[in-house]
């Protein structure tokens, strides 16, 4: 796999199934290279269904392209080595469940995923998680329950805790803000995330 310049076939599994503890399966597209190596998986969670991530990009844009840039950054990973991962969250796309927006059900399917994907006879046990923004919130929450497999996260420019990072507890910060263009004032709400999660 270390010869960038060898041609490296890369093999496209759509719609797989991968079960989760809840008795339901998420649904997603795995990326590799046809290797007889076992190889790293690299998991990138969409909440909105991974089709629709492709279409939806960038709107107006052309889907074809759209659809060409997602199959070189594969290959990207492909030829290095990696097995790539676009997984739809519950709720989203053909996943099973009911979406739940950062809460524990969305943190312990992602789990239970990468441990799924990495007893798959392909891989070599490890996993790594790529996403930034939104793609990235869920993954810190992931990374805290330590799943044995996970051995890397690449996850700048989220946060693990939206109404700190959006809101925050000082009334002060948040006492003026617009909505719909009516300036409105607000004390804040008295609790935190923290204690709605106790």
């Amino acid at each position: 796999m270390g010869d960038l310049t060898a041609p490296v076939r890369i093999e496209r599994y759509r719609n797989i199934r991968i079960p989760v503890r809840r008795g339901f399966e998420l649904d997603c597209d795995i990326v590799r290279p046809v290797t007889t190596e076992r190889v790293p998986v690299i998991l990138c969670v969409f909440p909105f269904d991974k089709d629709g991530n492709v279409r939806h990009r960038d709107a107006g844009g052309d889907q074809r392209q759209i659809r060409r840039d997602r199959r070189r950054r594969s290959n990207f990973y492909g030829r290095r080595g990696y097995a790539q991962v676009f997984l739809s969250l519950r709720g989203t796309g053909d996943s099973g469940g009911a979406y739940d927006h950062m809460g524990p059900g969305m943190i312990e399917d992602i789990y239970d995923a990468i441990e799924w994907l990495a007893k798959q006879p392909w891989c070599d046990g490890q996993a790594a998680t790529f996403g930034t923004s939104f793609f990235s919130m869920p993954i810190k929450l992931v990374a805290q329950l330590k799943p044995p497999s996970l051995k890397a996260i690449f996850a700048p420019f989220g946060t693990d805790d939206q109404y700190r990072r959006r809101c925050s507890t000082a009334a002060s910060s948040i006492s003026n803000f617009t909505i719909g263009g009516t300036r409105t004032r607000s004390a804040g709400p008295a609790w935190t995330a923290r204690s709605v999660r106790a």
